[in-house]
């Protein structure tokens, strides 16, 4: 079975089934209508004017589509086909796209004059004079500087110098100029001569633990002296009539000109869903409320519609045709349809434009000049396409699912307001919170903090002198993206710790305990309403046997429903567990030991809980022909498009809902939950640097997920594209992968496993099923050790590993001794790198004492030298080590620090010269080595995270058999790579 006979694969991740998840709204009122289209058909007939304007003969000239069913998207459709087939170049994208242009004949300066400035609209241009002139109005008495403006004593050089300094016209006799100044002056003393707020939107959240004190701050401000720009206008449209595909469309175009590509794609997005409820009768109703208040906007917006001595518009007897609102709606899914692909075409992401290109002729009945100009740019573009993605496909710096991504530049959004990261506020807090709660805090006070190294960067200094092999630093993940295998599970881990749990998924009793006994099973912190999932169902450990206890007596317990994962006893096991299950004092008012699954629901398991979330988990991995009879086949795989980051995203649209309600933070942006405030990503370092894009990946299914959690996508501008893009950042950056099957390989995407996932699964037996699994499937963001600057192998000072008793608990120590005021540096990989790996990484270059004076190589994207390989003797070494390893929480012998790339690195076998990890495993011979009061029940404070403690005897222990291994390996090494513990051992 080579695969033929399966039918072609969606050209983007299956949807999910939307249902009633979305609350629409009320109707806009006939006053915002009106308001709305007063808004857009200001901003588009200036674009109109652009676009008709013939410098040569000095006139408009009409546009060759003007008929009436173009009225929604007129003026945009044909600026796109005076640029069609090319995209914009990028000294063609102007961040004062559609701004008037006012030509300045006089200013108080020579510096000035006979330049050309971009002008927005100011409230008083749309509105007029809200307050006008009565009989009985008292005469005001105007002064400028002390002088009475009816005094004889005024020149006319003194007037023209007043009239300048306000923008206004100084040609006119002196009683002209008088009488323009005193209208000028008197407007402003009837508006109280000051700013007047008019309803200001989108207010900014107060955050005083970050120093972000946002009084009367507003993304989008409405008052009697505001300057509105292009985007202000039509986002203002799109506040009032939320539904109105012209406006999505006339947004997008503006911000496509800006050279915000990712947004312009955003808005179309959502144009274009707007419009398949209209055209399409599959997804018409399958979103109760929607299809109406659709065709509502849009029969209201061209009512709207009126010329001077038309009774009837043309546009309003086309809306009163047998098609209605339908008839409107081709002309807008071909503006966006070119839209998107021009779009597409400047990220590079070939392989979306491809797909996309291609399938618009065969959807929509075009006339000859818009197929014309699709078949004009398909052939252009083909075989530069054909060329580009199989030098792409064939680069061994890229992973699998790298294979769809164009780039984005990191450039400031119109309405991102940039975060000071380096602030004493944020640094503080960052000591108070995150690092100063780290559940190292349990072994000793903690001798690090964070401090700003520069304007823009932070880094992790030590506060006072730290010794070889002490623990530093300890915490679990605060971001979770667990994916799941797609073939038949071999086990079932915790979804908070990564323990394996063999109790509920394969005990029916348990199961028919949690289903009939719902509320029970979630107040003991056994399981809820996901573990009976039928597609993905969700499992935690079982609570700690006190927890149980409290709750109802033994005899009240399901049969076995609880007893193979509680924790045996205090001692450690020969696997490495710690099963003490101490007690902690948690956040939320809640005493006593705390479940994984109480964990979760404190800290991140909220709207997704209950809800269907296979069709995420398929949009990350490959999935199967349903209509297999017999034997299971594969169709095709989503790793494609790069969606690895969507379970976090996911994670960080629900803590940010839930905060805003139970925190009392009803403007909180996702990319500023206390989780990612801190971290880089949406700072200024940013700027100038490449992204990772794709069109799935960044616009598609951040969507669909917040739809399934909820939001109104058309409504809340809170979760703008905007939004979601900085978050992803952030993750992109920050995030850690935890795979077991990953720690060892030297090369984990090889042509032949790439090439396997791209065209080889249809005829992939069962058996082989693993061998597509996406590259990654586990990611974590930890916020603290986000804060530790990385460096290049052997610059470092500070080595880390996971944990052996909370499986994706993060440990660092000192790998050599550490004075006061010096910085700790992680590695990057264990492993030689490029110039240009960090740049790939974290999108900023490395800043290690042996990189800092070298230079980035700026176009990382598409060099084909590889990342660099371990030696053939530590392969040996950790294939043989990774033999031995139980798959729970440990390694193989020599990947103690493979940190690795957030996403684009890879986990590869160390190079460093002693085995940490072998030296930290426990042998058989220690198994019942403490006792119970060895494990002291000290709670941590600061992160009731898994349940598990952080205690001193566990370190301890962890702690001397890595001095002995490292005194070992001292021995080893060369003299002039001695610090000054090896020295003295």
């Amino acid at each position: 079975m080579d695969g033929q006979d399966l039918p072609k694969p969606p050209t983007f991740p299956v949807r999910p089934d939307l249902f009633n998840e979305v609350e629409w709204g009320p109707f806009p009122s006939d006053k915002d209508i009106a308001l709305a289209y007063k808004l857009w058909i200001h901003q588009d007939g200036l674009l109109g004017k652009e676009v008709r304007y013939d410098p040569g003969s000095g006139r408009e000239d009409e546009p060759e589509d003007d008929g009436p069913d173009t009225c929604l998207v007129r003026n945009v459709y044909e600026a796109l086909m005076q640029l069609n087939p090319l995209p914009f170049a990028k000294s063609q994208q102007v961040e004062t796209a559609q701004f008037r242009h006012e030509y300045i004949a006089s200013d108080e300066s020579d510096a000035g004059l006979g330049t050309v400035r971009a002008k927005g609209w100011s409230y008083k241009e749309l509105f007029g004079m809200e307050y006008q002139n009565h009989a009985d109005e008292p005469e005001v008495k105007i002064e400028i500087n002390g002088l009475d403006l009816h005094s004889s004593r005024w020149r006319k050089a003194g007037l023209q110098k007043e009239l300048r300094a306000r923008h206004l016209n100084t040609n006119g006799t002196v009683a002209e100029l008088k009488e323009r100044l005193r209208n000028s002056e008197l407007d402003n003393y009837r508006l109280g001569a000051k700013d007047i707020d008019k309803g200001s939107r989108l207010p900014r959240q107060t955050l005083l633990q970050w120093g972000c004190t946002r009084t009367d701050d507003y993304m989008l401000k409405i008052s009697t002296e505001t300057i509105f720009s292009p985007v202000d206008m039509y986002t203002w449209a799109i506040l009032l009539s939320p539904y109105n595909p012209a406006y999505w469309t006339s947004r997008a175009f503006v911000y496509y000109q800006m050279g915000h590509l990712d947004l312009a794609l955003g808005d179309a997005h959502r144009a274009q869903l707007l419009c398949d409820v209209i055209t399409n009768p599959l997804v018409r109703n399958s979103q109760p409320g929607l299809y109406t208040r659709i065709w509502d906007a849009i029969e209201r917006h061209i009512l709207q519609i009126k010329y001077e001595g038309v009774k009837i518009a043309p546009e309003i007897k086309k809306l009163r045709d047998v098609s209605g609102v339908s008839a409107f709606i081709p002309h807008v899914r071909k503006s966006l349809h070119h839209m998107i692909c021009l779009s597409l075409l400047t990220l590079q992401c070939w392989e979306d434009y491809q797909t996309i290109e291609g399938d618009q002729i065969k959807r929509i009945t075009m006339r000859d000049r818009d197929s014309r100009a699709i078949q004009e740019r398909q052939q252009l573009f083909a075989e530069f396409v054909k060329g580009v993605l199989k030098e792409k496909r064939e680069d061994p710096r890229e992973f699998f699912y790298e294979s769809h991504y164009g780039h984005i530049p990191g450039k400031p959004y119109p309405y991102y307001q940039p975060i000071a990261r380096t602030s004493n506020e944020v640094i503080n807090n960052i000591n108070k919170e995150i690092i100063g709660n780290s559940q190292s805090i349990q072994l000793g006070p903690c001798k690090i903090e964070v401090r700003g190294k520069s304007d823009r960067q932070l880094g992790v200094f030590a506060r006072e002198y730290i010794k070889a092999g002490e623990v530093v630093y300890a915490d679990e993940p605060s971001i979770r993206g667990h994916l799941h295998d797609f073939h038949r599970r071999k086990e079932y881990r915790c979804e908070n710790c990564k323990r394996r749990i063999t109790a509920v998924p394969n005990n029916r009793d348990a199961l028919y305990y949690i289903k009939n006994s719902l509320a029970e099973a979630r107040a003991l912190g056994i399981a809820c309403e996901c573990a009976l999932s039928e597609s993905e169902p969700l499992f935690w450990c079982n609570p700690p046997r006190s927890l149980e206890a409290d709750a109802r007596k033994p005899e009240d317990r399901p049969h076995q429903a609880v007893s193979n994962a509680v924790p045996r006893s205090r001692k450690r096991g020969a696997d490495g567990e710690d099963d003490s299950g101490g007690e902690r004092e948690p956040k939320r008012q809640r005493t006593g030991p705390l479940s994984c699954f109480h964990v979760a629901l404190t800290h991140y398991h909220y709207r997704t809980c209950g809800r269907d979330w296979q069709w995420l988990q398929d949009a990350m991995r490959p999935v199967k022909w349903a209509l297999a009879e017999r034997t299971p086949r594969l169709h095709y795989t989503n790793e494609r498009h790069g969606t690895v980051l969507s379970l976090m995203l996911r994670e960080v649209f629900d803590i940010t809902l839930e905060r805003r309600e139970t925190d009392g933070k009803p403007n909180l942006l996702a990319y500023e939950i206390d989780e990612l405030f801190p971290l880089m990503g949406a700072d200024k370092e940013i700027e100038g640097h490449n992204f990772p894009f794709s069109f799935a990946a960044n616009i598609k299914v951040p969507f669909d997920i917040l739809q399934c959690l909820g939001v109104n996508i058309f409504r809340d501008m809170t979760f703008d594209t905007w939004v979601i893009q900085l978050v992803l950042r952030k993750l992109l950056i920050n995030a850690i992968p935890w795979d077991l099957n990953r720690r060892v390989a030297d090369v984990v995407d090889t042509p032949e496993s790439k090439e396997l996932r791209r065209n080889g699964l249809p005829s992939l037996p069962e058996i082989r099923f693993s061998e597509a699994d996406p590259t990654i499937k586990d990611l974590y963001i930890f916020p603290g050790v986000s804060m530790f600057n990385s460096a290049c192998p052997d610059q470092h000072n500070v080595n880390w590993d996971w944990d052996l008793a909370v499986p994706n608990r993060m440990v660092l120590w000192a790998t050599r001794d550490i004075e006061e005021g010096e910085e700790l540096l992680i590695p990057y990989v264990p492993m030689k790198i490029g110039g240009d790996f960090a740049q790939r990484m974290f999108g900023v270059g490395c800043r290690c004492s042996r990189c800092k004076d070298h230079p980035i190589v700026e176009n990382v994207y598409r060099t084909l030298g590889p990342y660099g390989d371990s030696s053939s003797k530590d392969s040996e070494e950790n294939t043989a080590d990774n033999s031995e390893d139980d798959n729970d929480g440990g390694q193989g012998a020599d990947d103690n620090n493979n940190k690795g790339s957030p996403i684009t690195g890879e986990e590869e076998s160390s190079s460093e010269p002693f085995a940490t990890q072998r030296a930290m495993t426990p042998n058989p011979e220690d198994e019942g080595e403490y006792d119970e009061a060895d494990f002291r029940e000290e709670s941590v404070q600061a992160k009731d995270h898994s349940g598990e403690p952080f205690t001193e005897a566990v370190v301890s222990w962890h702690a001397d058999k890595l001095r002995t291994a490292l005194k070992k390996a001292a021995k080893r090494l060369p003299r002039h790579r001695r610090g000054a513990t090896d020295e003295q051992s």
